[in-house]
This record gives C-alpha cells, structure tokens and sequence, in this order.
C-alpha cells in the first residue's frame, strides 16, 4: 500500500524561480534519470558532465525526490495559487494547489552520487572580482564550433579567443587563478544573474550567485593550449587604443532593427552584421536572400582623420555589449 508523506507548503513563485534555475543544468533525456531534479535537504539539483546547478529552495528541506524537471517546470508554471502543498508517495511526488491537484512520477536517482562528489559544503568561497559577471558577459564569443570554445580567466583578465578575433576585459579585485570553462557553460552561467563568490579546483570552477545558487563548472584548460592565450595576452600588453569616445545610447535599438536580416556565421552559427566605425557614426547593415537593412548611430565625437574600422560582429555580442551602455 502507498503511504504519503506529511505536505511540506511552498510558495509558488519560490518553487518555480527554483526549479527553472538549475533546467540549464538538465541532462540528455534518453539517459535514465539523467534529466531529473534532485530535491535534497533543502536544495533542487540538476547535473550533467560539463555542469551542474543547485538552487535553495528550503521550504521543502525534508523533501528527497527525483522527477523529470522540465515537466514540473511546466505544471508550477501554470498553477495559478499562491502557495503549493508538496508530498511525495511511494511512486510519485504529489502537488495540489488551489482546486489543483497533480502526481509526477518519481525517476530513479541517478545523479545523487554525482552531485555529492561535487562536495559543496565544504567549498571555501572567495569574493568575485568586481565587474567579473559583465567582463564574461561581454568577452564570451559564440565560438563552440571554433577550435578553442572557451572562456580563459588569469589574473585579472576574462579573455576568449577564436582563430581571427578576440576579447578580453579586465576585472577589479585579487588575482584570479588560471583556468577555463566552456563557452557554452559560461552561456548557462550568465543566465543565474550577477555572481558573489567563487572558488577554483582541479576539475571544477564554482560561482555562488546573488539569487543564492551555485554553478558548478568543468574546468577546460586542456583545451586550450598555451601558446594560444600567450599570444592573446601579448596582443592585450602592447595594444593601444586609437581613439576611445562613449557608445551611443541608441546602439541597442539599430542592432535589433538591422538584425532582421542578419545570416547566421558558418563557423560560429551566430548571426553576424557588418560594422564600420568611421567619422561621426558606427554603421550597422546585414543582408540575406530576403532583404537588407542598414542604419546608423551617432558618436558624441569624431574619429581622428584617416582612423576607421571595418568588421562583422555578433549579434549576440552586440547586443550584450548595448545592454551595459
């Protein structure tokens, strides 16, 4: 005979922004539990090889369970209640929520193990560099097809490199070891919001964020070798700038208009636009078998004479870079 276990009462909103935190986190579906969440003494787990996400979530500290992750994202995602009843029976964990009431099937734990290796409890944390979350957000390039897909951090700089560009940013604070993680995890990464702490390891990179999760990320150093970063970082030593002015407040607006046509790139799959710097603007323009666009931003001050730059850039990366203007 089933038996359910007493109701633990969570807020909706507090369960949902949990669960929806670790789904970057969710592992390939055709592997036995390997897209679960993990409830355990207070926290929603996800896990797969290059990452893991774990969430607080301590109205449910008693609740040990495993369910599909992205199906009960969709139920508490639709509930319409303020607060939710969670239990769990021998087979399914059970929620009821106003006239509301739903069982999801329990899913064998197979990630437990996996996420106590990470042993998170005795991680020793350090404060964030100031400006770390931005500088990622801003040097990350969409390069998981390039040969080197990776973010680098060393010192006090955020660097990623392809074959033909690169980006660096420098942070605020104590020296950063040297390591680096994907740039699709540092994708996932930005997506938990500002970051408070880290800590580095031999196999794993941790961030604590703001909103209280922890990101767990696999180290790749391996994957980029050095003499590749050398180089980037003597091109971030000798470089001078030209000319510096502010970037124009209205750069985010042209992007999204002249991103209408923009093609996807065939080494990095991000859709490009072609960028000049001359004069007194930055020109914007895109083109594709069903059309063009092309527009402008004004400088708050002109380009020396003979001073110009030609280039494609991301949309992505545009658009992050607006976002900081």
């Amino acid at each position: 005979m089933s038996t359910e276990t007493a109701p633990s009462t969570v807020q909706r909103t507090t369960f949902l922004q949990a669960v929806e935190r670790v789904l970057p986190a969710i592992g390939d579906s055709n592997v036995e539990g390997a897209d679960s969440v993990v409830f355990s003494k207070g926290w929603a787990h996800s896990y797969r090889d290059d990452m893991s996400i774990s969430a607080p979530i301590k109205d449910l500290d008693t609740l040990e369970a495993a369910v599909n992750a992205k199906k009960l994202a969709a139920i508490v995602k639709k509930l319409k209640a303020d607060v939710i009843e969670v239990s769990k029976t021998d087979t399914a964990l059970v929620l009821k929520c106003g006239t509301f009431q739903g069982e999801l099937l329990l899913q064998p734990d197979t990630l437990s193990h996996a996420i106590a290796s990470l042993n998170l409890d005795a991680v020793e944390w350090t404060t964030v560099p100031d400006g770390l979350t931005t500088a990622i957000a801003l040097c990350r390039l969409e390069n998981h097809r390039d040969k080197y897909p990776v973010v680098y951090f060393s010192d006090d700089l955020v660097i990623a490199v392809t074959g033909f560009r690169w980006n660096y940013g420098k942070v605020n604070g104590g020296p950063m070891p040297t390591f680096a993680i994907h740039t699709e995890t540092a994708k996932a990464l930005l997506s938990l919001g500002d970051l408070a702490n880290y800590s580095v390891g031999d196999l794993w990179a941790h961030f604590h964020t703001e909103n209280g999760a922890i990101f767990s990320a696999k180290v790749q150093d391996s994957a980029f070798p050095a003499k590749v970063i050398l180089a980037a970082l003597n091109n971030v030593n000798t470089a001078e700038a030209v000319f510096k002015v502010d970037m124009p407040k209205d750069l985010a607006e042209t992007v999204d208009r002249v991103a209408v046509f923009a093609d996807a790139d065939m080494t990095t799959g991000t859709p490009q636009l072609d960028v000049e710097v001359s004069g007194k603007h930055i020109k914007l323009g895109s083109k594709n078998s069903t059309g063009s666009a092309k527009d402008k931003c004004a400088l708050a001050e002109a380009l020396p004479e003979g001073v110009e730059a030609k280039f494609m850039a991301s949309v992505p990366y545009l658009q992050e870079a607006a976002k900081k203007v």
